[in-house]
């Protein structure tokens, strides 16, 4: 299979609005163990950061989702061109030597290592943005807590570092 250079995709154009590295460091914001311990202004600052964090990732699985869906058929088309070629027509036999065939295609092997790599970013997109999702409702819990304590209490917290 010869590999031809695409000219980029409507999704691929479509890209250039997702939103660009959130800026806040190379990795989400941990969430610090004791977070009844944080300022309410630390705690909102957290939250944005994970919230344009989501965005990020969301935008990132996206496309890793599309880029594996791409490998997916171009597997499925290396596939079965080396089928194909080993195939000679007739009994059960020739199947499984087309079969066979098909598994030692240069093409074949190398289209399934394209789609284990894009299945196996996607993956860790998928991680690295549900853990952020699950960060951000935490500190979402944690502000509505705060906000709907007593106003005397609000107001002691505020002179907490």
């Amino acid at each position: 299979m010869r590999r031809v250079k695409r000219q980029p995709s409507r999704w691929e154009r479509a890209e250039e609005g997702l939103p660009v590295h959130p800026g806040d460091g190379e990795r989400p914001p941990t969430i610090p163990t004791e977070l009844t311990e944080l300022t309410d202004e630390n705690l909102m600052e957290t939250f944005a950061s994970l919230v344009r964090w989501a965005d990020f990732l969301s935008g990132r699985l996206a496309v890793a989702e599309i880029e594996e869906k791409i490998a997916e058929t171009e597997l499925e088309y290396a596939d079965a061109s080396a089928l194909l070629s080993g195939w000679e027509g007739g009994s059960d036999a020739r199947v499984t030597i087309a079969k066979a065939h098909r598994a030692l295609n240069e093409d074949a092997k190398l289209a399934k290592k394209d789609y284990l790599e894009v299945y196996a970013y996607r993956k860790l997109m998928k991680v690295m943005y549900d853990s952020v999702e699950r960060d951000s409702a935490l500190i979402s819990r944690e502000l509505t807590r705060r906000t709907t304590r007593d106003p005397y209490e609000r107001r002691a917290d505020r002179g907490r570092a």
